[in-house]
């Protein structure tokens, strides 16, 4: 039978899977950042459009990661000065 985890454990679990899915997030801008072949070619509209729609998305996911750190932050520090519910 596996252990459960602390009531820490779970927000910092929490965390670690959102760092995983951050760095996704910097691997899909990095490849709609990248150069492409052939060299010089434009995109056409609606593929510019695309990535211009998909790399915002990113930037706000980023954000919301960023504030739920906070969170989760929040919620671990509290732990350590109540009681457990």
């Amino acid at each position: 039978m596996s252990e459960r985890p602390t009531r820490a454990q779970i927000f910092e679990n929490c965390a670690a899977s959102l760092r995983n899915a951050e760095s996704a997030l910097s691997d899909a801008r990095d490849s709609l950042r990248a150069e492409w072949t052939p060299t010089g070619t434009p995109l056409t509209d609606k593929a510019a459009d695309a990535r211009l729609s998909v790399l915002s998305a990113i930037g706000q996911t980023k954000n919301l990661i960023e504030g739920m750190y906070c969170e989760l932050a929040g919620a671990v520090a509290s732990l350590s000065s109540t009681s457990p519910r």
